[in-house]
């Protein structure tokens, strides 16, 4: 807010991790939160941050990034784990691991920290229950995301 320029936060989840986990053990389900860290933070720019956001949920800031643009990046990153040769990621639905996004900004979505961060898990909500495997847009009709999802 201080300099005018915009900010998106993308809220990542691994979809079926659960199932990936429990089929080849926790070392395995580890190592594939490890590459996929990997991956989220080769294209990043210097000035973005990569993070997890707990269990296999990952936060990306992208700094003076407008909400379209975060939601190209968003869908590329997306396209490149779907991509990435992971072990036993032909054992997954659909025969790849994939991710599921939400997307949100400042000043679009919300002018508060908390708030941004509530209508991106809303946005990544609403990935995860039109099917996973998709990028979504916060929107200003989102409420906040129900408790445990």
């Amino acid at each position: 807010a201080r300099n005018g320029l915009p900010l998106s936060l993308m809220m990542i989840d691994v979809d079926h991790f659960k199932g990936y986990n429990d089929k080849h053990g926790h070392p395995a389900g580890d190592e594939l939160l490890r590459q996929l860290a990997r991956i989220m933070g080769d294209g990043r720019r210097a000035n973005d941050f990569v993070a997890r956001y707990g269990g296999e949920e990952f936060a990306i800031v992208l700094v003076d990034t407008p909400k379209f643009t975060a939601a190209q990046v968003a869908e590329r990153l997306r396209v490149r784990v779907s991509d990435y040769p992971f072990e036993h990621r032909e054992e997954q639905p659909g025969g790849s691991l994939s991710i599921s996004v939400g997307v949100s900004s400042f000043p679009d979505d919300a002018v508060e920290s908390e708030a941004l961060v509530q209508a991106a898990d809303q946005a990544l909500y609403r990935a995860k229950h039109e099917g996973r495997n998709r990028v979504i847009l916060a929107s200003k009709q989102d409420g906040p995301a129900p408790d445990g999802e």
